[in-house]
């Protein structure tokens, strides 16, 4: 892709256009401006992720462009085959997507849903490929936010709730909380559960909404958290299942915690060589994409509890199958030790 990009200046600018977008709209789901009504924000959200859209279906058809005509390039087009082939025993392949519908009788649009393309490998030859309708955007987005709410507005309550009201303060919590979990249960993972089958790992790849919500931590009828059944990995398309990376045995426990937000640029250098010297592996940095202007110039604050937790973390670990364990902290929770580090078993952010 970056072979691609280099070589055609007009696929160089819609990338780096897409790149723009997506950072732009991570960044009003991360921190919404305070002027923005609830409305206000998710239609500018959806604005941005329909603008999005277009530039992506563009970009592609430009690379498909540039395969035909530049046969040395690494551009090649993939279909559900081949993503299926690269598909582990055992797991399925969930890509999300956020479409309107169009009704013919009607001639008109009518409001957009949520559709799961679940695709496994029944054999080498054909895979299987099922799709799901999930429903109403609007009612599942709102879902979402209902949910993000009341985890905010707990967290809010506990820094103010006594120490000895805690545990019936949190009873009530988890039951606010469990409410919605199994409404967004029922509508997203009850109907892809039929088509995914038996498969114990989903590799899931959201959109909207979707990208917000941690979807092992939905709870079943039964109050059983999902991840108590299932592994979830999140890929940005079914597309990555196709990276030929090297394979290595993962092992060990890697920690990055209590970053520092403040870190004066030219400390951070000297840090990050630092850091890197004293690493073994030798590991290709990834591409780092342009930086959204909407997020220079924030401020972040401190997350000291983050630190507690890595000690506590370490200390459990460190004997254990997971050991050895490896701790980045404070000026050492870097991006690029991140992206130089060998996969370990357990990577905790």
């Amino acid at each position: 892709l970056e072979q691609a990009m280099a070589a055609d200046p007009h696929v160089r600018e819609l990338g780096q256009k897409l790149r723009r977008l997506r950072q732009t709209l991570n960044n009003l789901q991360l921190n919404p401006p305070a002027d923005l009504s609830a409305p206000e924000l998710r239609q500018e959200r959806e604005r941005l992720a329909k603008e999005a859209d277009a530039v992506d279906s563009e970009f592609t058809a430009a690379l498909s462009q540039l395969a035909a005509a530049r046969s040395d390039l690494c551009v090649a087009e993939v279909d559900a085959a081949d993503v299926a082939r690269g598909l582990p025993p055992s797991t399925v392949l969930v890509e999300i997507v956020r479409n309107e519908v169009y009704d013919f009788q009607a001639l008109r649009l009518r409001r957009a849903r949520y559709f799961a393309f679940v695709v496994s490998r029944e054999n080498e030859e054909s895979p299987s490929i099922r799709l799901v309708d999930l429903g109403d955007a609007s009612e599942i987005d709102e879902l979402i936010g209902l949910y993000r709410d009341t985890v905010e507005r707990a967290l809010r309550s506990y820094t103010r709730t006594p120490a000895e009201d805690l545990p019936l303060a949190e009873a009530d919590w988890i039951d606010a909380l469990n409410g919605t979990s199994r409404s967004l249960y029922d509508r997203l993972i009850a109907n892809i559960k039929h088509a995914a089958g038996d498969a114990q790992t989903w590799y899931l790849v959201p959109a909207g909404e979707l990208y917000r919500l941690p979807f092992e931590a939905l709870v079943d009828s039964d109050g059983s958290y999902f991840v108590e059944t299932k592994r979830v990995a999140y890929l940005n398309s079914g597309r990555d299942l196709l990276r030929r990376a090297e394979r290595r045995p993962t092992e060990g426990t890697v920690i990055f915690a209590g970053a520092d937000f403040d870190l004066d640029p030219g400390e951070g250098a000297r840090k990050r060589q630092e850091v890197l010297a004293g690493l073994e592996e030798d590991q290709l940095l990834a591409l780092r994409g342009e930086t959204s202007n909407d997020v220079r110039g924030m401020r972040w604050k401190h997350l000291d509890a983050t630190l507690v937790e890595a000690n506590e973390i370490d200390r459990l670990l460190a004997d254990s199958g997971f050991g050895p364990v490896r701790v980045f902290l404070g000026a050492e929770a870097l991006e690029d030790v991140l992206k130089r580090l060998s996969p370990p078993r357990i990577l905790h952010l």
